[in-house]
């Protein structure tokens, strides 16, 4: 389950593309995606994932600082041994394999958790993020509202949102408020 937006592949580029092709990928894809454009809201979301792709990527510093990062395995990827599960410690994810294990005897709904990080100013005001998750079929991108005033470790549940969990099984799906130090690409 990829919890980061692929830069690369929203702008539809490859990994060793120059600035120009970088321009260029954002420019055809805003010209047909711009709200202005289209009222289609599946656009917009596209347009703003393309928007936040050329950011990152357009600056050297941002997206070197991406490219390492996303050389790490992110947390709650399937990068771990069938059936594990992740728990992040320090920003990296240890495997514990008897999680699943232990949720499947307890009886415990089956949940799917997304690590979102937020700076202090977005925990005040509220913010929206893009999450990616993996369905039974696909991997669908959702836009998540974190409302003001959440809290460093606080899970917010997605009503109606279901994704697979690292069994298989159907899952609910949390979001978890982590504080920043206003960190950025």
């Amino acid at each position: 389950m990829p919890l980061r937006p692929d830069h690369y592949q929203v702008l539809q580029i490859g990994q060793r593309a120059s600035m120009d092709d970088i321009r260029r990928a954002y420019h055809r894809l805003a010209r047909h995606l711009h709200p202005d454009v289209t009222a289609d809201p599946a656009a917009h979301e596209r347009f703003r994932a393309a928007s936040e792709a050329y950011e990152v990527l357009s600056d050297p510093a941002r997206r070197s600082r991406y490219d390492r990062t996303v050389a790490e395995p992110a947390p709650g990827m399937a990068d771990g041994p069938p059936g594990a599960s992740a728990v992040e410690h320090g920003g990296r994810a240890e495997r514990r394999p008897w999680d699943d294990i232990a949720a499947l005897w307890s009886g415990q709904r089956p949940a799917v958790c997304v690590p979102v990080d937020l700076t202090p100013a977005q925990t005040r005001s509220g913010a929206r993020r893009l999450i990616c998750l993996r369905t039974r079929d696909r991997v669908v991108t959702w836009e998540v509202a974190v409302p003001p005033g959440v809290a460093d470790g606080q899970r917010l549940r997605l009503a109606g949102v279901r994704a697979v969990d690292s069994l298989g099984r159907d899952a609910d799906v949390f979001v978890v408020v982590h504080l920043t130090r206003g960190l950025s690409w």
